[in-house]
C-alpha cells in the first residue's frame, strides 16, 4: 500500500493511495 501526498496549490491537496492493483485518487480541499 503506497500513500503519496502531492500539493499542487496552497489550497488543494491530492492524495493518491495505491492499495495493490487498485488506484484511488482523493482530492481534498485544504
Amino acid at each position: 500500500m503506497t500513500t503519496r501526498r502531492i500539493t499542487i496549490r496552497p489550497g488543494q491537496t491530492k492524495k493518491i493511495t495505491l492499495p495493490g492493483p487498485v488506484r484511488k485518487i482523493i482530492i481534498k480541499p485544504r
